[in-house]
């Protein structure tokens, strides 16, 4: 009897026991399940195939971005050399051979802030994601002084060859040929140029010849700004995990890439100045206006937009370690380019229309005032399809702080064809300036690094 009562009680306490283990392996298994949805629950390292296992399920990230864009090529505020002008000053014998002498080769790859965003859903071999950037403007700004510039400046009277830039000279008794202008014809869009050479028209025969004027600005300011931002849309398939535990993902989809600039230039010149005092050691009292000279006070703004859009293949290796893992991503767009060009500015903003009326020596002599020009705004637009590809590489080292929750620093690179810049597609050419569309499939190179995090359910 005693023994049957102890067996029973042994039973007894065995099915409380199996009760009790039953019920906290389910409370384990509902607490691992909980933590799909938390934070801050603890990471997963447990081993799989070689390392850890992939996370399925959606996922966002966010990068916060320190990134360079290149600078655009060499280009010249003018015709660049060996274009030249013979101008002339105050005399028929008193002249020089003028060249541009101011480009845009203070411009530097800076680097810029931006921000980016991963968005997307992986399933154990199928998913997709969404990924956008936008930097912050790059703005640089950079002057000159005392800069020449050369203009295609085409005949206005086919007679005397006046063009808009021929101004009044003395007249001397022994003449002096000054040379010729060493314009290239094949300049784009623009005929021939055939400067004229100093002449004597009958209505000012006894005291002025008409020449080539210089074209020299005091004071020059140019500000160029950069926008670029994109996005894409990927479909991923991936592989079996490999036997070391990298996972092979193949990316297909689209992108969408943007590149805007602008090159706004402003020319300065003095309005008035002080006389020299005729008493030595006692300051100038006398304030006189100065004529405008040449193209004073003229400015001019070109746009760009580079608009990329087109398919995309990508591939992207990750292998990871416990906590840590690393991923690389290779991905290729062809795309199409829709370039759009705008311009729009005004020439000599201070030349007065009495200025050209009538040759006298208050303005036109001797003084680089123009004889038949008192200058004109401009307004141009263009449009231009080029073909455009783009090549991007991310690398990325990530470290899993909570089970969903990881942080990641890396670096990106993109290079993309078929660029048009804003200082490098300018026509110089009087009266309405242009647009050179010759110079529109350059290359730019966009890379930095990247700081940010992960969260993955």
């Amino acid at each position: 009897m005693s023994r049957n009562r102890t067996s029973s009680w042994l039973a007894a306490g065995v099915l409380l026991l199996l009760a009790a283990a039953s019920a906290r392996a389910q409370q384990i298994t509902e607490e691992l399940d909980s933590y799909d949805y938390q934070l801050f629950a603890p990471a997963d390292v447990t081993p799989y195939d070689g390392g850890p296992e992939q996370r399925q399920g959606y996922f966002f990230g966010f990068d916060g971005l320190l990134w360079s864009i290149s600078k655009p090529a060499l280009n010249y505020m003018g015709l660049p050399p060996p274009y030249s002008r013979v101008v002339f000053y105050g005399t028929d014998t008193n002249y020089v051979t003028q060249f541009s002498t101011f480009n845009n080769s203070q411009l530097a790859s800076e680097g810029v802030t931006g921000d980016r965003f991963d968005l997307g859903y992986m399933g154990k071999e199928n998913g997709w994601y969404l990924s956008g950037f936008k930097l912050q403007d790059q703005n640089q700004l950079y002057y000159g002084s005392n800069v020449n510039m050369v203009m295609n400046d085409p005949p206005v009277d086919n007679t005397y060859g006046i063009t808009r830039l021929s101004g009044l000279v003395t007249k001397t008794t022994t003449w002096v040929i000054g040379g010729i202008d060493t314009f290239n014809s094949s300049f784009p869009g623009n005929p021939p140029y055939t400067p004229p050479q100093p002449i004597t028209p009958p209505s000012l025969s006894t005291t002025y010849r008409v020449v080539d004027i210089p074209l020299t600005f005091p004071s020059v300011v140019c500000n160029n700004t950069v926008q670029n931002y994109g996005v894409e849309l990927n479909y991923v398939r991936r592989l079996e995990p490999l036997h070391n535990g990298g996972i092979v993902d193949f990316l297909f989809g689209a992108r969408y890439f943007k590149l805007n600039e602008e090159f706004t230039t402003r020319t300065y010149s003095p309005i008035q100045m002080l006389l020299p005092a005729t008493t030595p050691g006692t300051p100038p009292t006398t304030l006189v206006n100065l004529p405008a000279a040449g193209l004073d006070d003229s400015y001019w703004t070109q746009v760009v937009e580079n608009s990329i859009v087109g398919p995309q293949l990508g591939a992207r290796f990750t292998k990871g370690w416990g906590r840590f893992q690393l991923m690389t991503e290779g991905k290729f767009a062809a795309g199409l380019n829709e370039q759009q060009y705008r311009q729009y500015g005004a020439f000599g903003t201070r030349l007065a229309p009495n200025m050209a009326a009538t040759p006298n020596t208050t303005y036109n002599l001797g003084t680089g005032v123009p004889l038949a020009y008192t200058g004109n705004g401009f307004n141009n637009s263009d449009h231009v399809e080029q073909f455009s590809p783009v090549a991007e590489l991310r690398a990325e080292a990530r470290y899993e702080l909570f089970r969903t929750v990881s942080i990641h620093a890396g670096w990106t690179g993109l290079w993309v064809g078929g660029i048009a810049r804003a200082s490098d597609s300018i026509l110089y050419s009087l009266p309405n300036m242009g647009i050179d569309t010759s110079l529109n499939n350059q290359s730019v190179f966009i890379n930095g690094l990247t700081f940010g995090v992960d969260i993955n359910r």
